[in-house]
């Protein structure tokens, strides 16, 4: 029963009602359109893994690129040794150039360890994303567990709720509804 007919009486307002299901599914079908219209959610989730992807890609290639890098580190140990047996260097030469190829492997080693901790966190992110999505769509959708948290934001979100003679529901949001503004 409307409230300005409980409290004034005929005089205030003629009397209607509206079932309280009906109420509530008219609510939330405005609010799911505002939702829909005002976040692209789609959008929101693709970049979201699109910027994740970028980051497991460069990690990818960045480890490539070591790996590769690495191979040639012992590549040129191996020919320092040659050329050390060889005796085309000398014992000093062989030695300096010894700890400065190990000293950057080390560094190598210890940055594909990283990037090898990225690149296996893909999997969690990939999940973390699934939930991503699911959250956001349930918001996009009010898909709100419990009716208590429902009125709660509904009560947050709504000014007043008119009903009209013939049935129609009119909805004052707390904020700007930018469908009735033409946006």
């Amino acid at each position: 029963m409307c409230a300005t007919y409980q409290k004034r009486g005929s005089k205030g307002c003629p009397s209607h009602f509206i079932r309280h299901d009906e109420l509530k599914e008219s609510v939330l079908a405005d609010l799911r359109q505002l939702s829909g219209n005002a976040l692209d959610r789609d959008s929101l989730v693709e970049k979201a893994l699109k910027k994740a992807n970028e980051k497991s890609n460069h990690a990818l290639t960045e480890l490539k690129s070591i790996k590769k890098k690495m191979q040639q580190l012992q590549q040129e140990q191996l020919e320092l040794v040659r050329a050390m047996t060889r005796k085309m260097i000398d014992d000093d030469t062989f030695q300096m150039s010894n700890t400065a190829l190990k000293d950057e492997q080390q560094a190598l080693k210890a940055r594909a360890a990283i990037l090898e901790a990225v690149l296996s966190q893909g999997e969690a992110n990939e999940r973390i994303m699934q939930r991503f999505r699911e959250e956001v769509r349930r918001f996009t959708e009010l898909q709100i567990d419990g009716e208590e948290v429902l009125r709660e934001v509904l009560q947050r979100l709504i000014d007043r709720i008119e009903i009209e003679l013939d049935g129609g529901i009119v909805i004052h949001y707390n904020f700007g509804n930018p469908l009735s503004a033409g946006a």
